[in-house]
């Protein structure tokens, strides 16, 4: 299993949609970094748009250092509603390490090994699993060092500490829609295919998220949870992460019972 997950990781670090997420990553922090500059100079002048930000706000923006920015970028690409960028990747790399390797052969030579299936999706998963935990990783790493290098270093432990802990929460959220994609990549069907139910449903489903109260039973709705709010620990964060672990729970078993009843890979 151990050589299936550095398999994995080695066309995972080397391809070109990781590389583009790095970029895109970058790209939205540093827009970020004039963005609220900008919004801070504006209240600090009270000018006419002021008055379109609440008092927490124009707090946080008065106050500004490098860990208040990277709690403020966690809604730039993983908690991002609307246009979920952490989940449309999550999408990519799943279908890529479940329903292209399907596709192509690669689980059936691998199977051919003397691998057997239940070793060969475990293995799958795992990686999955860590690959979600490298893209949060990743999205800390550089909103940090943007965050620190525009706005100075902040000595508040507290404040890091949340912020570590609502990015490691993302991970529910992101594996739960990897799961069931990982399911759905089971059906014998084109991985296009697969991947265009996969990205229309993440869009769809942040959408919902955002404007109804299905985030409250949805897989991701946890990543719409600071749609309206400024990043934080919460109740609602915390209650709609356990629903998104239920549907890895559920989702993990439901994988293993059909990779060992039916023979997809043979």
């Amino acid at each position: 299993m151990v050589k299936i997950v550095q398999n994995e990781f080695k066309k995972f670090l080397s391809g070109k949609t990781f590389i583009f997420e790095i970029l895109l990553m970058t790209a939205l922090f540093t827009v970020g970094v004039v963005a609220y500059r900008d919004m801070a100079d504006i209240a600090a002048e009270n000018l006419p748009r002021a008055q379109y930000y609440s008092e927490e706000f124009k707090t946080v923006l008065m106050n500004m250092d490098g860990i208040t920015f990277a709690k403020l970028s966690l809604t730039d690409f993983i908690y991002k509603n609307n246009l979920p960028f952490f989940l449309i990747f999550i999408v990519i790399h799943t279908v890529n390490t479940f329903s292209s390797d399907r596709e192509n052969g690669t689980m059936k030579f691998t199977l051919l090994t003397g691998v057997d299936k239940g070793t060969l999706i475990t293995g799958k998963l795992v990686f999955t699993t860590s690959s979600i935990g490298v893209i949060v990783l990743l999205n800390m790493f550089l909103s940090l060092v943007i965050g620190f290098f525009s706005f100075g270093v902040s000595d508040d432990f507290i404040q890091i500490i949340e912020y570590i802990g609502i990015s490691l929460l993302a991970i529910l959220p992101g594996l739960s829609t990897a799961v069931i994609v990982a399911v759905i990549s089971q059906i014998r069907i084109s991985s296009k295919i697969v991947m265009a139910i996969g990205l229309v449903s993440v869009l769809v489903s942040a959408m919902l998220d955002t404007m109804t109260s299905t985030n409250r039973f949805s897989p991701a709705g946890a990543l719409s949870v600071f749609s309206d709010q400024i990043p934080c620990l919460s109740t609602a964060l915390l209650t709609r992460c356990l629903v998104s672990l239920v549907y890895c729970v559920v989702g993990f078993i439901l994988l293993k019972g059909i990779t060992k009843e039916y023979e997809f890979y043979e």
